[in-house]
């Protein structure tokens, strides 16, 4: 049996790998009460490029009036604590209060919201969530609602 030898990440120079230690420097988006930190890698794969980043929410209301939709779908992996997240339908071209509904998501569970599907970013149930996003490089193209949806 031969012997390879075990080195650091950061000692690696493997073509065709690459290594980022997430506390590299990116833009962090925060408000309220989430902070979403982009990880300083992202992938071609096929004609998308893929991101990905940690998301963590704290306990809020779960009262939402800021919606946003994407060109592409995303996928959650929520890996600590429980999340509420928010999605709403829409009815005659504008998004409706009455068919907003607000998904309590445990740790352990992988959410895919697909292209057009107007959702949030989830508060915690308790005190802290934490989750992977990733999806093609995109934007938001966000909107708000007249009327607030509460969960309580």
């Amino acid at each position: 049996m031969r012997k390879a030898p075990v080195i650091n990440w950061f000692e690696a120079d493997i073509p065709g790998v690459r290594f980022a230690d997430r506390k590299a420097p990116k833009e962090i988006i925060r408000e309220d009460y989430f902070e979403c930190r982009p990880m300083p890698i992202s992938t071609q794969m096929g004609e998308s490029e893929i991101v990905c980043g940690i998301l963590e929410g704290w306990h809020h209301t779960p009262i939402f009036r800021t919606w946003e939709t994407h060109r592409y779908a995303e996928t959650f992996y929520y890996f600590e604590g429980t999340a509420l997240m928010p999605f709403i339908g829409f009815k005659d071209g504008k998004p409706d209060p009455d068919l907003a509904v607000i998904v309590r998501i445990p740790a352990g569970i992988q959410v895919e919201v697909l292209a057009g599907v107007a959702h949030y970013v989830a508060v915690a149930e308790n005190d802290h969530f934490a989750c992977i996003v990733y999806s093609p490089d995109q934007p938001s193209d966000k909107f708000t609602t007249d009327e607030a949806v509460s969960g309580i």
